[in-house]
């Protein structure tokens, strides 16, 4: 959840402005009053180091020296103003014996210092503005040994109020800001109640604490203030009512009144003090109790837990560890960090470094740091004024430009609809800061993200790597755009572009694989079968030799035809693969039909024009072929579809019962009978082509029109006249494709009956009489072949009868 401290602590300001001089800035006292500002130093018993602020300073050695300067002052502290120091040893056999130790009270208003008796733990400063009693001091700290308890056990509590209010501050510079604040303070009356309303929120303890025992808060209610209030109230004896205090000031101290006082930090080192308030005005002497408790530790032995890259501009976790599991939380004491280029010994200041909750991980913020270019550092701090070296080597760089980023070619080749989860590899920059990534819609349709596991390498924050691999289950999104969102380290989130493919076009699996015939430089048409094949492209058809040029054709998405040119360097015995599961086979070449010549029966029923083959009786063919290879068969069929009576095929060397055979009659040179009609119906254009297994089906040759003739067994004169001469009985067979009949050289007469009966036939015709001589031959006229004819008698075709009339 973000955070609110940034906007509590600007309203605060806005309630109670802070008091600034040109020396120093300080912050407002939070829900209390401001005692004044100070400064107070501490120099080191070895010569040659700089003075520290009391704060910084863990460890307060025998013979050290403790500077006080006063910086802002009320008047009441400047005219008769005292303060004491008193102090308690840090060595526990020491305090046993000696208990604490009242320094010699000074005046407020003017500088002093102090020398340390011994290694101290704990001090305390006591204030008076009205001046201070030593004597009456030193009898409330060295006759009860409770109360010095109390006293140190105050001066604990003060530090721990103290370094939280820090950390709140400290929030206040790295926490976001609410996205609209505005939306938080809506509709609320006093700004008081709002922010209050804004802390129970946050801590819903504080709806039933009273920080100042019957007073009320004055100015904004934080997170800070409600801190501050809280330590003075559990300040236990230090109040009027209560504890030790409140016996031993009965006889020791009746005219004085305690105030309790914590101090918050004032550029660049000073300390202001912040005091209670109270809305009722006392007779008594006002004394002020400031408490510091110091650490008396050794500076702690860290080192690099694992090593990572830092993000160069970037909020990062870092893993340390010390040498003494109970040194970790001394790393939050460490001040002054620095970054030391090892290439330049350059440094580089950062600012403190924060322990996390989870152990073994500390904050670092270079989002402010300046001139941290990218490189090898090693990290120092400072504890009093020993030096803290990390021990370790880390690498610094910024985070990689992610708008470079880009699927490899291969990954993008699996991105396709319904292929599973495909192993997708971005490659281009360093992806090494990578925490987080997404795939969403391209467009209006992308606000959901979707968010996807991915593996680097070497791990995040492991080193440089330019890889950065993921899985994505194209089962599950449809074919489009879509954006990979890479969000990095330091929350900058690029979006990749990436596109799902449509399911790649499938051909069937059953189909056989294409014969392709080599020597043919001409297009081959094929007839391709599957799904998606209106999606095809000729790059589809693509082979590493460029073996194959696919001219695509107009089809359906199940089938579509292609014309298949093959390079002139293919050999037979080749074998094509294309993706997809399409094959090609290369075979030699086709067989081609060079001539066909037919040899009609001696005895025909009636007589045939050129290029007519008869009907229902056996025609022989002598046929000239090339590039005809065993096994191999000859078919029969018509150029008209519509006149075919089925495809017609014998193989080579094959002899059937009704005298139909293929054979070879030498080198190039082929033998067959057949009867036309088998293949087609009267007016079929017949053509030949002969099938090869190895080398396919050569192109159609013509070989003739059939023609069904009609046979005439007898023709009977009858008594009966018509008016065009007499009637005649003809008998036979296909007497119905007659449609006129009559003498050479006359138009004929048209026949206007049907025969009569099935296989043995009878048909009434008019003949004209006399006929043109006793044996005159007798013409008929067939059905639809007039058409074309240059004259009516023309297309009459001359009877042969067996018998005489």
């Amino acid at each position: 959840m973000r955070r609110i401290l940034i906007l509590t602590a600007a309203l605060s300001a806005l309630l109670l402005p802070a008091q600034t001089t040109p020396q120093t800035q300080q912050r407002s006292c939070l829900g209390t009053s401001t005692v004044g500002t100070i400064r107070m130093l501490v120099k080191s018993p070895v010569a040659g180091r700089n003075p520290l602020p009391l704060r910084t300073v863990h460890t307060l050695p025998e013979k050290s020296i403790l500077t006080y300067e006063p910086i802002q002052l009320p008047d009441t502290l400047k005219k008769s103003g005292k303060l004491a120091l008193m102090i308690l040893p840090a060595d526990p056999d020491t305090r046993a014996a000696e208990g604490a130790t009242v320094l010699e009270p000074r005046s407020a208003d003017a500088p002093t210092e102090w020398t340390m008796p011994y290694r101290v733990g704990t001090l305390l400063l006591v204030f008076a503005p009205q001046g201070l009693d030593e004597k009456r001091v030193n009898n409330l700290v060295s006759r009860d040994d409770d109360l010095i308890n109390d006293l140190a056990l105050y001066a604990s509590r003060t530090v721990e109020l103290e370094n939280a209010l820090e950390a709140l501050s400290a929030m206040d510079d790295e926490e976001e800001v609410v996205d609209d604040p505005s939306k938080a303070l809506r509709g609320a009356a006093p700004l008081e109640e709002a922010l209050l309303t804004l802390t129970r929120t946050l801590n819903p303890a504080s709806t039933f604490f009273n920080p100042l025992n019957g007073g009320r808060i004055v100015g904004p209610v934080t997170r800070a203030s409600l801190a501050a209030g809280m330590a003075m109230e559990n300040a236990g004896g230090l109040f009027p009512g209560g504890g030790a205090l409140a016996v031993a000031k009965s006889w020791l101290l009746p005219d004085s009144e305690f105030r309790t006082v914590y101090a918050e930090s004032a550029l660049p080192d000073g300390l202001t003090l912040c005091s209670q308030k109270m809305l009722t005005r006392t007779r008594n002497r006002l004394v002020y109790l400031w408490g510091y408790q110091l650490l008396s530790r050794s500076a702690p032995k860290v080192e690099q837990a694992r090593n990572l890259t830092i993000p160069a501009g970037a909020l990062s976790a870092i893993p340390l560890k010390t040498a003494n599991a109970r040194d970790w939380p001394l790393i939050d004491r460490v001040r002054e960090w620095t970054l030391v280029d090892l290439a330049t010994n350059r440094q580089v200041s950062v600012p403190p470094l924060r322990t996390l909750p989870s152990k073994g991980w500390v904050k670092l913020d270079l989002r402010h740091a300046e001139h941290v270019v990218p490189g090898n550092y090693r990290l120092v701090g400072h504890w009093d004024w020993d030096t803290v070296n990390v021990a370790g080597t880390w690498r610094i760089a910024p985070p990689g430009d992610l708008r470079s980023a880009r699927p490899t070619p291969e990954s993008a080749i699996r991105l396709t609809e319904n292929s599973g989860m495909a192993p997708i590899e971005l490659a281009g920059t360093d992806f090494e800061f990578v925490e987080k990534v997404a795939l969403k819609r391209a467009g209006h349709q992308g606000a959901i993200r979707n968010e996807l596991e991915f593996r680097l390498p070497l791990g995040f924050r492991g080193g440089p790597q330019n890889r950065l691999e993921l899985e994505i289950n194209t089962s599950a999104f449809r074919a489009g755009d879509y954006l990979l969102a890479l969000e990095q380290i330091n929350g900058k989130v690029t979006e990749v572009p990436l596109r799902i493919a449509p399911e790649p076009p499938r051909f069937d699996a059953a189909a056989p694989p294409f014969r392709l015939n080599e020597g043919n430089h001409k297009p081959q048409r094929i007839t391709l079968r599957g799904t998606g094949l209106s999606r095809l492209t000729p790059k589809a058809f693509e082979t590493p030799g460029r073996e194959l040029k696919v001219d695509l054709l107009d089809g359906t998405d199940t089938e579509r035809d292609a014309l298949v040119t093959l390079a002139a360097n293919v050999r037979r015995g080749s074998k094509l693969a294309i993706p997809g599961g399409l094959q090609f086979q290369v075979a030699g070449p086709k067989p081609k039909i060079v001539s066909v010549t037919a040899t009609l029966p001696d005895s025909l029923p009636a007589a045939l024009r050129e290029h007519e083959l008869p009907s229902g009786m056996p025609v022989a063919f002598a046929i000239q072929a090339e590039n005809v290879e065993a096994p191999a068969s000859l078919l029969a069929s018509c150029a008209d579809p519509a006149r075919s009576l089925g495809s017609w095929k014998i193989r080579l060397g094959e002899r059937r019962a009704n005298g139909a055979k293929f054979d070879s009659a030498g080198k190039q040179t082929y033998f067959a009978v057949l009867d036309p009609g088998e293949a087609g119906q009267s007016g079929c254009q017949l053509q030949f082509t002969i099938e090869t297994e190895a080398a396919g089906t050569s192109a159609p040759t013509p070989v003739g029109r059939v023609v069904r003739l009609p046979k005439i067994q007898s023709l009977t004169w009858t008594d009966e006249k018509s008016p065009n001469g007499f009637v005649a009985i003809v008998r036979g067979t296909d007497l119905e494709r007659i449609e006129k009949a009559g003498w050479e050289n006359q138009p004929g007469a048209a026949i206007t009956t049907a025969p009569k009966g099935a296989d043995a036939q009878t048909l009434r015709i008019v003949l004209p009489w006399p006929p043109p001589s006793p044996l005159a031959p007798l013409f008929v006229w067939l059905r639809g072949e007039e058409e074309g004819a240059s004259s009516p008698s023309a297309a009459g075709r001359k009877v042969t009868m067996p018998e005489s009339r």
